[in-house]
């Protein structure tokens, strides 16, 4: 079964994919000041990257958060901010329904999670800690989720955790060399 489509990349209505285009670089560009509406102050990034973001009357200033410089600000400005402006608009699909109103049986996406720990944290959104945290199979990335109906009822929520784009890069990341891994660990 194929997890990643080339519809997972728009975000924002941006198409990912195409993001060095100088025609989709200005839109991306446009929708980001669009999303921070706040000079001079960091965010988390709300395309889903792996930096913060800074926006000036210039230019925008990405830094990646694995600097950890700037991760309190952009945590503390995007939970203040941004719930308001970008994550209260939560955009989750709705699942297929028939044309009596019922939901189609199947997987249905109803969005994606953004990751750039390594590992996905399940909680109740009023809560600042997690219940569950999972460790993703390569890393960083999209992840696609997806509702599973019968008979009108939801019944499991799927976060696949090999998507076509990280099976690709594991495909092409060299294994590493024996001395590499650490004693208890397979490759």
């Amino acid at each position: 079964m194929t997890w990643r489509k080339a519809e997972d990349m728009v975000i924002h209505g941006i198409d990912m994919t195409k993001i060095n285009q100088p025609g989709v670089a200005k839109k991306y560009e446009k929708k980001m000041r669009e999303l921070i509406p706040f000079k001079n102050k960091w965010f988390i990034d709300p395309f889903g990257g792996f930096n913060n973001v800074k926006v000036t009357d210039k230019r925008i200033i990405y830094e990646a958060r694995s600097l950890g410089t700037s991760n309190k600000e952009a945590d503390k400005n995007s939970n203040k901010y941004m719930k308001k402006c970008v994550l209260g608009k939560k955009n989750n699909l709705e699942p297929k329904k028939d044309k009596n109103g019922k939901v189609v049986d199947g997987l249905h996406k109803i969005g994606q999670i953004s990751v750039d720990s390594g590992q996905i944290g399940i909680t109740d959104p009023g809560r600042e800690d997690f219940d569950l945290t999972v460790n993703t199979n390569l890393g960083d990335g999209m992840f696609p989720v997806y509702e599973d109906w019968s008979n009108n009822k939801r019944i499991a929520l799927i976060i696949p955790l090999s998507t076509d784009i990280h099976n690709a890069l594991q495909d092409i990341l060299p294994d590493p060399k024996p001395e590499q891994i650490k004693q208890g660990e397979e490759k």
